[in-house]
């Protein structure tokens, strides 16, 4: 499953380290990193309590009904902030295929194609096969990235890009896509629960992040290499081999590859919620009142993707508001309250938690005012939605 969230990170992870420059690789290392750790501390906080399932549950477990309930909300805003990146994408993706209809349009039609496997899927184990999917879509879209990039590099048409080691201001953004791209961590009481094995998480948990990693690090490093302060004015990297005229064929199979990828990522990455919701739902009447609710659910998801198709302002306040407390504070502060660390972990957790605190009150600050800035260069992002010329 944490491939479903891949596609996303692997579209956005160069116009990140071009935000930061190239000292932003340490960060990128550093988010990594201390992704890894707390996901090994909430393994080792779930094998005490076997029987959860979900993130609310493992909040709850430390700190009772307070602590479901923000636990809870990190999931929603999580999963749901993420389903309106992939509704995004995929009228990005779909522009630069098609010249008709324009990013709305294509916005609205998958999100209303894809309802029904949204509706029928009950569970995530039923569609273990389509995380597989996904994840070999994103890492077919990186290979072909970084070779791309690399033949363009040496053509005579390349534009001498422009670099920078460090900035400060922008690394704050870059933070956010970076954490954004590790930061499965709402799924991961699901993906322990469902493991036959579950002393083998701490491996299964080390292969996923090596996986991402040969694709973010590659992608990230020889994307800003070859493009450089330009893809500042690319919506992804993607869009940024259109803008200098790389060869539209390897370009159309990357977006065809993050269209499938997203296709297979969406209701997987819903379903956490709905299933969170309809956990107390009249069992008489379950089938219907989970159209009603799904179909709502999209419906709600389509209007919030129309509204602010800003790719990497969405990504940066969605890590910024809630992955930041799933993959940075909570975990250390759940595993503080059921176990008893040392105090060189004590010394860790306080560092991780600065680190997550931090990284989210002064992104919130920088992400809300980016929003705002593109909001107001487009007051009316309805406008053209329909347009077919």
């Amino acid at each position: 499953e944490t491939g479903a969230m891949a596609g996303a990170g692997i579209l956005g992870i160069a116009n990140a380290l071009s935000l930061s420059g190239w000292l932003g690789i340490l960060l990128l290392i550093i988010c990594g990193i201390t992704c890894i750790y707390t996901g090994i501390l909430m393994g080792k906080t779930m094998t005490k309590i076997p029987h959860i399932t979900d993130y609310a549950e493992l909040g709850e477990a430390a700190f009772g009904p307070y602590g479901r309930m923000i636990a809870q909300a990190s999931l929603y805003v999580t999963m749901v902030g993420v389903a309106v990146v992939f509704l995004v994408l995929m009228g990005m993706e779909m522009s630069l295929i098609v010249s008709v209809g324009g990013r709305g349009f294509w916005t609205l039609i998958y999100g209303v194609a894809l309802l029904p496997i949204a509706i029928g899927l009950k569970t995530l184990a039923e569609v273990k096969w389509t995380s597989y999917l996904a994840t070999l879509a994103t890492f077919s879209v990186a290979v072909i990235v970084v070779i791309v990039s690399s033949i363009h590099y040496v053509s005579p048409n390349l534009r001498k890009p422009e670099y920078d080691m460090f900035v400060p201001n922008k690394a704050v953004m870059a933070f956010s896509v970076f954490s954004f791209a590790f930061g499965a961590h709402p799924l991961f009481p699901s993906m322990y629960a469902q493991m036959e094995n579950k002393s083998d998480w701490n491996l299964a948990l080390f292969v996923a992040y090596l996986g991402g990693s040969i694709m973010y690090f590659p992608a990230a490093i020889v994307g800003y290499l070859v493009f450089g302060h330009s893809l500042q004015n690319a919506s992804d990297i993607l869009d940024a081999l259109s803008l200098n005229s790389v060869p539209k064929p390897p370009i159309y199979v990357c977006c065809v590859l993050i269209i499938i990828h997203l296709c297979c990522a969406f209701p997987i990455i819903l379903n956490p919620v709905f299933q969170l919701v309809e956990r107390h739902m009249n069992k008489k009447d379950k089938f219907a009142l989970r159209v009603v609710l799904r179909t709502a659910v999209t419906a709600v998801l389509i209007l919030i993707g129309l509204a602010l198709p800003y790719f990497l302002d969405i990504v940066s306040l969605i890590t910024d508001v809630s992955v930041t407390l799933s993959a940075y504070i909570l975990p250390p502060l759940i595993y503080w309250k059921l176990n008893d660390p040392t105090f060189l972990e004590k010394v860790v957790l306080c560092f991780v938690l600065l680190f997550g605190v931090a990284g989210s009150f002064i992104g919130v600050y920088v992400s809300v005012l980016s929003l705002v800035d593109d909001i107001n260069s487009h007051p009316n992002p309805f406008e053209g939605l329909f347009n077919f010329k």
